[in-house]
């Protein structure tokens, strides 16, 4: 079992770190618990919250976004590969779509919206992002990074 995952995040991670054109990984779930595919997702995820909040304060991502010719365009289709994977994991191990048993599935998927939102505000923190990063952070266990409910940005 540690082989296959292994194997798996060998494959899958370069992909999402270094993507420069979105990829449909064509994984073979067969072989993988949902625990180990979960873990796939939560390492991938951290990963994508990491960089995007190294990143988005940088002027090349102000100035840019994910624009095609910008410097972080693989990183949104890196979200978008992560997010096709969890809607396959999801497929495969008959869980649906918005129940609470698929929240773990779609933390890819707060961490993409997040991601919009900071393109979206210029970097700049907002009612929304705010939220997002405390549910991504807290997801994670960074609890100490909430911010204060009732504080207010743009």
């Amino acid at each position: 079992m540690k082989r296959v995952l292994f194997a798996v995040l060998f494959l899958l991670l370069p992909m999402l770190c270094f993507a420069d054109q979105p990829a449909d990984p064509d994984i073979n779930m067969d072989d993988m618990t949902k625990e180990q595919v979960l873990g796939i997702i939560r390492a991938a995820s951290l990963m994508q919250y990491i960089y995007l909040l190294s990143f988005k304060d940088n002027p090349d991502f102000i100035a840019d976004g994910f624009d095609e010719a910008g410097q972080y365009h693989s990183w949104i289709e890196t979200s978008e590969t992560l997010r096709s994977f969890s809607r396959k994991a999801c497929e495969h191990f008959g869980v649906k779509e918005g129940t609470e048993e698929a929240k773990p599935f779609f933390i890819c998927m707060a961490v993409y919206s997040l991601g919009e939102e900071y393109a979206a505000s210029k970097g700049q923190e907002t009612n929304f992002s705010l939220d997002y990063k405390d549910y991504v952070s807290e997801f994670f266990g960074f609890t100490q990074y909430k911010h204060t409910k009732g504080a207010t940005k743009k």
